[in-house]
């Protein structure tokens, strides 16, 4: 296939981005990055009970610097 065809097939293809609000079905999701000097990562948990969530995104924050190094783009 020619380029410019490739280039024009790829501009066709369809991006669906689905964004949720509120209590997800997944109560607790971690997504883990490799940087090129350093690992990053996102913590996402839903629920009702902001205080017991707060301490559940502090604790796995700890457990995840522990095993993968401070993550110094955190914001504190």
């Amino acid at each position: 296939m020619p380029a410019r065809r490739r280039a024009e097939a790829m501009i066709m293809e369809e991006i669906k981005f689905v964004h949720q609000y509120g209590a997800s079905d997944l109560p607790a999701k971690i997504k883990l990055m490799r940087m090129s000097k350093s690992w990053q990562w996102e913590i996402s948990l839903s629920g009702s009970d902001f205080e017991a969530i707060i301490h559940k995104i502090d604790d796995a924050n700890e457990i995840m610097k522990a095993k993968y190094g401070n993550n110094s783009n955190a914001e504190a």
